[in-house]
Formats: structure tokens, sequence, C-alpha cells
């Protein structure tokens, strides 16, 4: 149906627009979509099964917790869905959209079928970009007819004062964009229903599915560069839903469509989002709650890329609209979007959008087959994913070898990701240097003290000044803090601080609640490093070390101390001992005590397979092999 506009448009003091909400194909409309299930139930069972899992999980909480009995109800309705009407699965989706985010990251290894499916996944976003600035286009066109006839009618002049004089206000295009983008046909009808199904489950979030679905997808138990595109922070998503939701949801709905959304962003978004951040494997990529804040979300960064706002000056409305048309045109990048938040965000959105449709069936020829294969795939004895490890222990041969370049300070990522900070002094500090795919040193903008790792590859420092910051991909984001020395980001994103008033020990250590504020935990220290399960280990300024077990401080015996390192796998690493010319001994953590090992360090972090990275006293950068 194309857009209606009204002839009482020309009569009336004010405009009425009617949009036509762009069609959602479903998932089975875009090609290659049927070839890649086949493709995941034939070679890929673990992930078939942990999607399934997921979806029946996230569709079972409440108040952020898992109702056990409701889990028990809805997996097995979604098991009896998947091989029998796999386009109403979200399971389904969610299996295929994880390949579809691997394939995006990696397509030297794509199959056609995977191919084909990213092209298709493309051509979705330009068609539904251009529906959208099309549609404020036309607005625009048909709110000028309406202006001119009654400028003409009237006799006055053109002015812009004489527009608003006539009561027939330009629309506000931004919001305009955003309803047809959400599927909301009237804005000034049925606001309360609109809200309703904006925040109720028309629209699943696949979000713990592909968190959890990753490593299986890729084959690999430590996502790197750029798979780790798509770890994406649950905290910073749900300050996203909440800035724009209730943005939206106060200026452009009614009241009661204002509280509802509101009601739904803060507590399912925010709550829901930053209990994420603690739990299990869901850790890194969780949103728990409806589709509605997420949908907005997804509206609100499609408007922004393709340049729709708000137009002021009258004169240059039109061709700042056509130029956004031609913007949305534009075919977007996909592998750039996956490498931010903003990005893996407005991706999740459309995938979200497009399986919306759960009318259309797959093919004929698929059934036939897809059924049997489905079941089997089911059936499978697989380990679960929920039960597997981070990530195994690597096998080291004690011997170090020497990554070139200089460094006063290193962090290595539940990813791999390595960061340093360099040796040429800065305004902050030194330089922040990360090591790439091709094991090259890539400068990034901003200098720093201390240095830690993110759970998506993306590195936390503290500056000269205590300044916390926390890179995004593209720019570095203040976190309100104490007044900091040291960090540490734990494995499943818990982040950790040294800072403040001294005392005895050194500093206070400070834990980032789910709040965002900063909860002080009793015990100073020096340097601090975060273990998988979000607690700390500490060294103090007399070199004991100790380890936090959730109430209370533990010491070690162990050698006198300067640094200490956790890999993702828990493996725990020490600095200390008697000086030597290279620095201090290194010392591994057996679960009893501590074994030297060889080599001598100032400063170590610990990988994912718990290998440890470290620089010396000559500022040189080694791994142990």
């Amino acid at each position: 149906m194309a857009h209606v506009k009204s002839q009482k448009a020309c009569e009336a003091k004010t405009m009425a627009w009617y949009s036509a909400p762009y069609p959602e194909p479903g998932m089975f409309a875009l090609k290659g979509a049927e070839s890649v299930l086949l493709d995941l139930v034939k070679y890929q069972p673990a992930l078939v099964r942990q999607s399934i899992e997921e979806a029946a999980r996230s569709a079972s909480k409440k108040k952020g917790k898992v109702n056990q009995a409701l889990f028990k109800k809805n997996l097995a309705a979604e098991r009896k869905a998947f091989p029998t009407i796999p386009h109403k699965s979200v399971g389904a989706a969610g299996a295929v959209f994880t390949r579809l985010l691997t394939v995006i990251g990696n397509p030297k290894k794509a199959s056609k079928a995977e191919k084909e499916l990213v092209q298709a996944f493309k051509n979705y976003i330009i068609a539904k970009r251009t529906h959208i600035a099309q549609d404020a286009l036309d607005a625009y066109d048909a709110w000028k007819i309406a202006d001119t006839y009654w400028k003409n009618k009237s006799g006055r002049n053109s002015g812009m004062a004489v527009l608003f004089d006539y009561g027939t206000v330009p629309p506000d295009f931004t919001s305009l964009a955003l309803a047809n983008s959400i599927g909301m046909g009237v804005l000034d009808t049925a606001l309360a229903e609109a809200a309703d199904r904006l925040v109720g489950d028309a629209v699943p979030i696949i979000g713990d599915i592909v968190s959890l679905g990753l490593n299986i997808a890729t084959n690999t138990d430590s996502v790197t560069d750029p798979s780790q595109i798509y770890r994406w922070g649950a905290r910073t998503a749900a300050e996203i839903a909440v800035g724009k939701a209730a943005e939206f949801a106060v200026n452009k709905l009614a009241k009661a469509a204002a509280s509802s959304i509101i009601k739904q962003a803060t507590k399912s978004v925010v709550i829901g989002a930053s209990r994420a951040a603690s739990q299990s494997a869901a850790g890194v990529l969780q949103v728990a709650g409806s589709a509605g804040p997420q949908i907005i979300i997804t509206a609100s960064m499609m408007i922004a890329t393709i340049a729709i706002a708000q137009v002021t000056e009258i004169a240059n409305a039109r061709p700042k609209l056509q130029n956004a048309l031609a913007t949305a045109k534009y075919p977007p990048n996909l592998n750039r979007m996956a490498k931010t938040e903003e990005g893996v965000t407005e991706l999740m959105g459309y995938w979200s959008q497009i399986i919306a449709n759960h009318n259309l069936k797959p093919s004929s020829a698929f059934m036939k087959t897809f059924p049997k294969l489905a079941t089997a795939a089911l059936n499978t004895p697989i380990k679960s994913a929920s039960n597997k490890k981070t990530s195994s222990s690597a096998k080291l041969t004690g011997r170090w070898q020497r990554i070139k370049g200089s460094a006063t300070d290193i962090g290595v990522g539940a990813n791999g990701r390595v960061w340093v900070i360099g040796n040429k002094k800065e305004a902050g500090g030194f330089g922040i240097f990360g090591l790439d795919k091709n094991k090259r040193w890539r400068k990034i903008k901003g200098s720093a003290m201390r240095i830690t790792v993110g759970s998506r590859g993306y590195p936390w420092v503290v500056n000269n000044k205590g300044a916390i910051f926390r890179y995004d991909g593209r720019r570095w984001l203040p976190i309100k803090g104490p007044k900091a020395v040291d960090i540490s980001v734990g494995a499943r994103g818990h982040v950790w601080v040294i800072g403040g008033k001294k005392e005895a020990g050194g500093h206070g250590i400070y834990r980032l609640e789910k709040n965002k504020q900063w909860r002080k935990i009793n015990g100073s220290a020096v340097r601090i490093a975060v273990g998988p399960k979000g607690n700390a280990w500490v060294v103090n300024n007399k070199g004991g070390t100790f380890r936090f077990d959730g109430r209370r401080w533990r010491q070690l015996k162990a050698p006198k101390a300067i640094d200490i390192g956790i890999g993702a796998n828990g493996r725990a690493w020490l600095v200390g001992g008697k000086k030597g010319r290279f620095g201090y001994p290194v010392w591994s953590w057996t679960g009893k005590s501590w074994k030297k090992a060889s080599g001598e360090l100032t400063a170590i972090s610990v990988g994912p397979k718990g290998r440890p990275f470290g620089v010396n006293a000559k500022r040189n950068i080694f791994v142990m092999k």
C-alpha cells in the first residue's frame, strides 16, 4: 500500500500523515537462509541445541531470574516448533543470526549460502532505510502542498514567521521516521495500544542466543578479532535503551504510552542487562526483557545513520531529506557496523524486525528434508555448551618468546586481544597500542599508565591523573569513579579498581556494581586482577597476596609480589620475589601453592587459556610458549 495523503491536509490547519509500515519479509524470504539452517543442523548441532535452550531460557525470565517450571515448558514448546514450524522458532532465528554474524566477521570462510544470506541481509537494510527516508520526503512534500495552499489563500508573504502563523507547522521528520520504522502507522490515534505493541513480545530478542553460540559457531575457544566484534556490553545497551526509549516515549507518544515504555525499559532492560553481566556464559551479550526498547533503539540509530533530522530551516528542508534518501540507498558496511556497540545493536534490531513476520513458511523442498535432520540434531548426545568451560588450559613449554615492541604495562582480554602501554611519554602517561591480527602494533589516540582489557577485547585504562576510561572501538568514554592507580576487568565484565585515598595497604579497593555505582570493599592494595567469577586478587604495598571469596579477603602464602594476573580459565600468575637483572621471578598458581617458572618481569597479564604475557625491566614484551 502506498502512502496515503489525506485530502483534508489541504483544507485543515494541520496535516494528517499516514505511513505504510515496511512489510517485514521473514527470515526464510532471505536468500541463503534455508541452506544455512540446513548446514547448521547437519554440521553444528551443538549450536542448534544451545540456541533452542537459550531461547527458552530468555522467555522464562521473571525479574531477571529464570523460572524453572516455565523454562521446562518453553523448552518443550521450542523443541517441538524447531523441526516442524521453523519460521516460528526463535531458536532457529537465533542460530542463523549467530552464523550470519560470524560470517560478517570472517567472510573468507563463508560458504556460498552464507554469502548469499549476507547479501540478502544487506539488501534488506538498504530497502528498509530507503522506505523510511522516502516516507519522510513524501511527508515533507505533502506538508509543502498544504502550506502553499494556505499561503496562497491568505495572500500573505512567504516568510518563515508566516508559515508558523498559518498553523501549518513543519513535521518532525525524526519522529515520523521513527514511527514508520517501528511499524506505527498513525501517531495521533491509539497511542496506548501502540505502546503496548512496543513493549510486548511481538519481536523476540536473540542476544542471549548469540552470546552462548559464538564459540560453537566459530569453532574456537577464544573469539579473536574480528569475531570479537559481536560481544556487545549489556551495560552499555541498557544505557542506550533508557536514553532513547524513554526520550521517544515522553516526547512523541502520549502519557499512557510513555509510562508503559519507561517502566519496561528501566526494569527489564537496565536491571536485566546489568544482571547479565554477572551471569555465567551469557554475561557478554544479554538483553533481558521485551522487544519494545530494542526496536526503538534500532530505529533511533537507523534514523541517525541516514541523517533524517527535524528540519528547522524550511528553505533547506527538501535538499536535506533528498540527501538522506541518497544516503539510505548506499550499501551498508556490515563489518564496520559490527565493530561498534551501536552498530551491533542496529544489526540485531534489523534482524529482530525481519523475523517479526512469522507467517512466511520455508519452501516445501526445504521441509521435505529439514524435519528429519532437525530432529536428529536435537537428539544427538552433545555436551551442553552451558557446561563448557570458558577456555581450556594451554600447554606451556615454560620458554618465553619476545614480541616486537616495548611497553610499560600489558593487558590481555578474555578473547585473546593484547594491548599495551608504550614507553614514550604523552600528556596522560604513555601511548596506547593494540596488537592486530597481523601481529602489528596499532596505536590509538589517548595515553595512560595502567591498562586492562574487557570481555569484548577493548581496553580500559587509568591515566596519570587517576582518571578511568573505556574504549568502545571508536572513542574513549570517561568512567566516573575514584581516582585510580590500577584497574582490572574480568572475563565476564566485572570491573575493579585500586584508588581513592591512601590506606595502610596502599589504596582503597572498589568494585563497579550493577547500578554503575562504585562500592568500596574492605581492604587496600596497589595491584589487582579479576578472576572469571568476578572476584579480585590483589597485591598490597607490603607484597602480600590476597584473594576475595565474595565475602572476605583470604591471604595466600606467596613470594613478596609486585603484580598479579588471572586468565579467563582462572589460572593465576604472579611476579615477585628477589629482584633480578630483568625484573622479578614469575610464579604460577597450582591451586594450592605458587610454583616458580622461568623468566623475570615487572608486569604480567594472562590470556584466555592461562598463557602469561609480560613486560620486563627493559620494557621488552614477552609471551610464554
